[in-house]
């Protein structure tokens, strides 16, 4: 995910609702861009002090495949390298681990060499308690974003409209009655995305979505060897 308001926008209120990988990335992005951005969590902090203590005790329900091993792919690596340096390096830092398919390739040719450019197919993977707690760290260091945790958005605000017949998006509103005001709302909340019904609650007409149960379901095993290396990678089809 790679975003930036228009050039000749002056700063902006932004809230993102949601404060998973993508919420987290976005919000960051845009506050380096000089906008105040507000990030509703609706799981309860705090952080916690380590990523061992994220795996063992860290409860976030809103996130889906919290304690599965994840991957980014290339494009949302090379953009984390560019606009957010101190995610992957600290990433790095606790135990994430950089994959390059090109790499397996030229291994099991046995011909060639890696190439410079070959840099932006490098992937990032670790656990996805890791990957969050390490998004989480740098966001709460970052000045121009707020993180309000354990605070859940209910709905949309509407103001002046800007195209006739189309509602205009003001802000949210919380479930506490509360009234966040915006220039720009970003929806991070995943697949089970309230927008929809958010956006028919204001008159505006909601996606067309279009899904079906596929049956599948994810089980996931960590293993650690007994002196800390990394085992080579190894696949079979």
């Amino acid at each position: 995910m790679w975003l930036s308001m228009p050039e000749g926008i002056a700063m902006a209120d932004v809230v993102v609702v949601g404060a998973g990988i993508c919420g987290s990335a976005a919000a960051m992005m845009l506050a380096r861009d000089g906008h105040s951005v507000t990030v509703l969590d609706r799981d309860p902090g705090p952080i916690p002090a380590s990523v061992d203590d994220a795996w063992n005790e860290w409860s976030r329900r809103s996130v889906g495949q919290f304690r599965l091993a994840h991957i980014m792919l290339s494009r949302g690596t090379s953009i984390l390298k560019s606009a957010l340096p101190e995610v992957t390096a600290l990433l790095a830092a606790e135990g994430g681990l950089k994959m390059n398919a090109i790499d397996a390739f030229i291994e099991a040719s046995g011909q060639g060499g890696r190439e410079p450019a070959d840099d932006r197919f490098d992937m990032l993977t670790g656990r996805r308690t890791t990957i969050e707690w390490v998004l989480a760290t740098v966001m709460d260091n970052e000045p121009n974003v707020t993180v309000r945790r354990g605070v859940v958005a209910s709905g949309l605000l509407t103001g002046a409209e800007v195209a006739a017949g189309t509602p205009h998006v003001a802000g949210v509103r919380l479930d506490s009655g509360e009234e966040l005001a915006a220039d720009l709302v970003i929806d991070a909340t995943g697949r089970n995305s309230p927008t929809p019904r958010w956006l028919e609650a204001i008159g505006a007409r909601a996606p067309i979505e279009h899904s079906e149960d596929s049956g599948f379901a994810y089980y996931g095993r960590f293993f650690q060897s007994d002196d800390g290396s990394v085992p080579k990678l190894v696949a079979r089809c």
